[in-house]
């Protein structure tokens, strides 16, 4: 064990010579590298039990509740400090502790794979069904990176990468198409007052709304064309024939509404009504049909 307060005992002999006026008779060059040489084998051995202490809580919690982020930094960390720590004492100790991160180091990428946010039951279905595992058996299973280790899960670790891609990569569509959806529930169609006539209105300036729908089919199509969009793709289709329906029936309804105008302002005359009678009794009936 280290001695309890080295730098006093040596500022205590340092004060006596000081007092006895001798000068400096002792500089305790060698103190001064043994505890150098202590904090620096303290900071290996201090390493050497974190990280195994960490490494074994890593492995035995809910994979739910770890955060891969945060044991992908540590591990990192350890390595590069454990990399100079070895360089510098070239002993069993060090080399021991560095194998021990590279170890681990090298699953990093497929733990952080795992424990990606967009991973969804029906994922990690798959997961189980390259590994073999029945459905029963998974129940019985704890949810750690152990069980899993040791029932062969890094023999995989293409296919998890695979997995967690499209799970990020559906995500990200999913999050787009709640986008679209949240936006529509909130638009209405701009409606003028025609004339200042008690119930006539007529839409008003589109083009904010059609630059947002033709925006929205533009990024439905993209979603379809993704790799990706298996997991949605029934909602994303709904949503591009809601939209393809609805610039249709605005087409129709501009049109309609050019047509009525038009006529309306014709047979607004009382004198076109006198010379054209049929007509305008017709117009007039279509009108408080509409």
């Amino acid at each position: 064990p280290k001695p309890q307060n080295p730098d006093s005992m040596k500022n205590k002999y340092t004060d006596y010579q000081q007092l006895f006026e001798i000068g400096v008779a002792f500089q305790f060059e060698q103190h001064q590298l043994a505890d150098d040489k202590y904090e620096q084998r303290a900071l290996l051995w201090e390493l050497t039990n974190t990280f195994q202490l960490s490494k074994v809580n890593w492995l035995n919690v809910d994979i739910n509740d770890l955060n891969v982020n945060e044991v992908a930094g540590s591990v990192e960390e350890a390595f590069v400090t454990s990399h100079k720590l070895n360089k510098k004492f070239k002993d069993e100790v060090s080399e021991k502790l560095l194998n021990s991160v590279k170890h681990f180091r090298a699953d990093v990428p497929t733990i952080v794979e795992l424990g990606n946010p967009s991973m969804k039951a029906e994922h990690w279905e798959q997961i189980y069904k390259i590994m073999g595992l029945d459905p029963e058996q998974v129940i019985t299973m704890d949810f750690t990176l152990t069980t899993l280790m040791d029932n062969g899960i890094m023999d995989f670790q293409k296919e998890i990468s695979d997995i967690s891609g499209t799970a990020s990569g559906q995500s990200r569509l999913l999050e787009s198409l709640v986008k679209i959806e949240s936006v529509w529930e909130t638009l209405s169609l701009p409606l003028l007052s025609y004339r200042g006539g008690e119930g006539k209105y007529i839409l008003g300036d589109l083009e904010e709304l059609m630059i947002t729908l033709e925006d929205h089919q533009v990024m439905l199509q993209a979603m379809l064309a993704s790799k990706d969009v298996a997991l949605i793709l029934e909602k994303v289709d709904v949503w591009q024939k809601r939209l393809s329906l609805f610039s249709d029936t605005i087409d129709e309804w501009l049109g309609v509404q050019r047509d009525w105008m038009y006529l309306e302002n014709i047979f607004s005359a009382e004198d076109i009504c006198t010379q054209l009678p049929n007509e305008a009794t017709k117009f007039s009936n279509v009108d408080a049909d509409w």
